[in-house]
């Protein structure tokens, strides 16, 4: 067998090498990924993942109604447990939110209410059969205190209820659940005249 020859068998079994190094790594990956999947973290990372377009999202089409979020305020620091009821701290913080919404006289305003995933409890269930519920009694709870005892005028109110739909936090831990629960006071623009 010449040079020339030996040369190119040579060659062949490097291809081949570099071909079957290609295909370990390949492999190595794919049980990286398998591993990956099977520890959980794919999931969580997807999941974390989907959050983010959904705040993502949330926040472009707050951009594209071209109103100004002058509070986001958490459940848990308005209301008495699982109620529609204000606390007196709440009431506090909403004095502060209506001193912010002087500056914005005669807009409209849109009182978002928002629920984490939970189901509402047995007891809770006759005067809110759901999370949509609770979430629009909350809202409308806000709109009703910056109307009767701050003095806006009730034609400048909406009042909306997403329920548990725009997640911003996870609903499987307890501190993802807490900010789902909230309320968001947002002006909109002045409407055209017509």
């Amino acid at each position: 067998m010449g040079c020339a020859s030996q040369r190119m068998l040579v060659e062949q079994q490097a291809a081949q090498i570099t071909q079957l190094q290609d295909s370990l790594r390949a492999l190595h990956d794919s049980l990286a990924f398998y591993d990956y999947i099977d520890s959980g973290r794919y999931d969580q990372d997807m999941r974390s993942l989907r959050e983010t377009l959904n705040r993502l999202r949330y926040a472009l089409a707050l951009c594209q109604e071209g109103g100004v979020r002058v509070a986001t305020e958490l459940v848990d620091d308005l209301f008495a447990a699982a109620s529609a009821t204000l606390t007196e701290a709440g009431k506090q913080r909403l004095d502060q939110v209506a001193a912010q919404l002087q500056r914005f006289p005669n807009r409209p305003i849109r009182v978002e209410g928002y629920a984490d995933s939970m189901p509402v409890g047995a007891r809770l269930q006759e005067r809110y059969p759901s999370n949509w519920e609770l979430a629009a009694a909350r809202a409308a709870a806000v709109a009703r205190y910056l109307i009767e005892v701050r003095g806006f005028a009730a034609e400048r109110f909406e009042v909306v209820s997403y329920g548990p739909t725009r997640p911003i936090g996870p609903n499987d831990t307890a501190e993802g659940r807490r900010l789902n629960r909230r309320i968001v006071i947002r002006v909109l623009p002045t409407p055209e005249a017509p």
